[in-house]
């Protein structure tokens, strides 16, 4: 990526091209952490654009988590701790940047953080056809046969649970599964406590 900062030139709007330019420099290493950036008027040279729209793409960066603006001293590049990774501009600038271990690893706590709660309220809030559907998918994914559509080929349809399967009961004739847990929701599936 070096040599791309500020020569990037497209079909945007100034103030998209002044954050993305600057957030990908930033990501991409161009500019280290706690190293300040260039100031107002070279980077609104630089760019060919009112130091108003500059200002406005720092304050879009600083939301971003990757700039601290301060009088005097100018804007500074932050840790990447501060960095949004929800934010999808910052997600995209670092795989185009190229990821490393410890980005994958942060990446992987924070879907451990979420994903087991976004789990249980969709559980929660399943409809029986819902919970019928992730059964079938669940028999799928455990299928050694089974392999998940690659970028490019055809979609193939999910194939129907094993016969006597807890998904095929639900399947094929519409019993439902027990549901005698605190909420009604996935009592049968136990995991393997060995």
């Amino acid at each position: 990526m070096p040599g791309t900062f500020g020569n990037q030139r497209g079909k945007r709007t100034s103030h998209r091209l002044v954050v993305e330019e600057l957030g990908q420099a930033v990501v991409g290493g161009e500019f280290a952490i706690g190293e300040t950036l260039p100031g107002d008027t070279d980077l609104a040279a630089r760019f060919s654009v009112s130091r108003t729209v500059l200002r406005e793409a720092m304050k879009t960066l600083a939301a971003k988590g990757l700039v601290v603006a301060r009088a005097r001293i100018g804007t500074r590049v932050l840790p990447r701790a501060h960095w949004n990774l929800f934010d999808s501009d910052v997600l995209t600038w670092h795989f185009g940047a190229g990821v490393d271990e410890d980005f994958l690893r942060h990446v992987s706590e924070v879907r451990l953080a979420l994903e087991p709660y976004a789990a249980a309220l969709a559980a929660r809030r399943a409809s029986d056809a819902d919970i019928a559907r992730m059964m079938r998918l669940a028999v799928a994914m455990g299928d050694a046969s089974h392999s998940p559509p690659h970028a490019g080929a055809r979609r193939s349809r999910i194939p129907p649970p094993p016969p006597g399967s807890l998904a095929q009961s639900v399947h094929a004739d519409g019993r439902q599964p027990d549901r005698g847990g605190a909420d009604g929701r996935f009592s049968a599936y136990q995991p393997d406590s060995r």
